[in-house]
């Protein structure tokens, strides 16, 4: 094993998975997928709080918003027994307890995975939190890639001359061009 419960890290988490992952997918045809149980128990100790946070705070704005603040209490007080606490919310309301949290990350990051909410509820039965670790870091990812692609060419954009053969005008320019003029101004 990689690591313990107590003392693992984000980089441990993402090689079980990715091992988890491979064992499923080099299966003979006919079997069933490996799964391994160790790697579910791992991310759920890395991830739950975080989750189980925005879970909760998810269903309460969508079935009861006036709880919205309390869910750091109400996870106070299930703590260790989370588990209950979301069955007790499916039963009260009707609804798969990580319904809302996946539908408000879907609507923020792939609108066009509306469709599959269900289905891949369905698949991540008693492992939500490896739903969770997945995604995040699946679309983090991509944030991430988006925002340096973005950072890239503004920068590119600020080091271009402009048509008239000055520079565009930054912070750095502004400075450099206006600091003259004010000194002689105090002299």
């Amino acid at each position: 094993m990689l690591c313990s419960v107590e003392s693992c890290t984000l980089a441990a988490v993402t090689t079980l998975l990715t091992s988890m992952d491979s064992a499923a997918a080099v299966t003979e045809e006919g079997e069933a997928p490996v799964v391994d149980h160790a790697a579910d128990d791992i991310v759920h100790a890395v991830v739950a709080e975080e989750f189980n946070a925005k879970r909760l705070s998810a269903f309460y704005r969508a079935h009861n918003p006036e709880k919205v603040g309390t869910v750091e209490a109400t996870l106070a007080k299930y703590a260790g027994k989370e588990a209950v606490l979301f069955d007790k919310l499916a039963q009260k309301y009707g609804e798969n307890a990580t319904k809302p949290w996946l539908t408000e990350y879907y609507t923020e990051h792939n609108p066009d995975k509306m469709a599959s909410i269900d289905a891949t509820l369905a698949k991540y039965v008693g492992r939500e939190e490896v739903l969770y670790y997945k995604l995040t870091k699946k679309y983090t990812a991509k944030e991430d890639a988006a925002n340096k692609e973005t950072a890239t060419a503004a920068e590119a954009t600020l080091e271009e001359p402009s048509s008239q053969g000055r520079r565009h005008s930054t912070p750095a320019n502004l400075l450099e061009n206006s600091l003259p003029a004010f000194l002689s101004d105090r002299r």
